[in-house]
């Protein structure tokens, strides 16, 4: 990954909102949860779009600490959406290390994500971009609603792909399409409807390649079988269901007429071979093509006015990203 030590810096400016907060014994706890979830590690992909964004344009990749705040603000609302997701889901491990709520209670996981919020936007106020600051505020938005509708339909196996495109779109694809947008509004480009589209698809990709993980990786951090577990439907399930015959199909209707949570290892096994059998991951591309050729063309559009090194770099490593996220075998 380039700019790496920008990415540190970034880090940098995160624990740093929390320094004031620990002066006081009793604000101690804010910066021991955050620092717990923000040190389990994760990809940082989104200030890493960011900073691919802003970078088209710059002579050099001398970063303005404004900038690198920007960069932040994503990642502590992003961050913050991981602490109430573990509280929604009852999770107890993410990237194989215990969950904040697990340590320290659901209440204190909630209260700490709030936190982090007005931290994302404390940081982002800085641009004093009223389109910048409505653009952060409406993904956040879009992210609640999304997950409200996920609850509303958690334990129903055959929804539609519209549905599912609406709720990963909310959860994932409006961050990463206001990640991208904020980017180039921020270096002034003309062509920011082009970036935030291009951050969209980025996101849905990486929701799909996320929901393929829960099938088919051993080492993604977290239970394998962990979205049928808690009875969600994903793509790979919706596509299973699609072709399971009848006998099938009643097995998969006791899964999610099942607690949450209990589901006999064998009838997991169950799945993963009707997932072989029907060979679900090498049909995904079929329902994703749309969001890699609508990217690639994107891009291509956005190489012809490439006039620097760092411009040409930007638009390859975007390029290295959509491909990566559009290879499901590899997941």
């Amino acid at each position: 990954m380039i700019f790496q030590d920008d990415i540190t810096r970034i880090e940098n400016i995160i624990y740093s909102c929390f320094e004031s907060q620990s002066e006081e014994r009793r604000h101690q706890l804010i910066p021991k949860v955050a620092k717990h979830i923000l040190s389990a590690g994760g990809k940082r992909i989104r200030p890493y779009l960011a900073l691919l964004i802003m970078s088209y344009s710059m002579k050099d990749t001398d970063f303005c600490d404004a900038s690198l705040s920007i960069c932040a603000a994503i990642e502590l609302l992003h961050t913050a959406t991981l602490l109430h997701d573990d509280v929604i889901d009852h999770s107890a491990y993410r990237r194989n290390i215990k969950t904040a709520n697990k340590i320290w209670g659901n209440n204190t996981s909630i209260l700490v994500g709030n936190n982090l919020f007005s931290k994302a936007f404390e940081l982002i106020a800085k641009t004093k971009s009223y389109e910048i600051m409505e653009t952060l505020a409406r993904a956040s938005s879009h992210i609640t609603q999304a997950e409200i509708k996920q609850l509303t339909i958690i334990g129903q196996y055959n929804i539609e792909k519209k549905e599912y495109l609406s709720i990963i779109y909310g959860k994932t694809g409006a961050l990463f399409e206001a990640t991208a947008k904020i980017a180039a509004m921020w270096k002034k480009y003309r062509n920011a409807s082009k970036w935030a589209r291009l951050g969209r698809n980025i996101g849905i990709l990486f929701q799909i390649k996320d929901d393929v993980l829960d099938y088919t990786s051993h080492n993604t951090g977290k239970k394998r079988f962990q979205d049928i577990l808690e009875r969600k439907t994903t793509l790979p399930l919706m596509i299973l269901v699609e072709n399971a015959n009848s006998q099938e199909m009643h097995i998969i209707k006791e899964i999610f007429d099942s607690k949450r949570g209990v589901i006999a290892e064998s009838k997991l096994d169950t799945i993963a071979h009707y997932m072989q059998k029907y060979q679900i991951v090498e049909k995904i591309p079929q329902y994703t093509k749309c969001y890699l050729d609508e990217s690639i063309a994107i891009l291509n559009d956005l190489n012809k006015n490439a006039n620097s090194e760092n411009a040409v770099l930007a638009i390859q490593e975007c390029m290295s990203i959509v491909h990566h996220l559009s290879n499901f075998e590899s997941a």
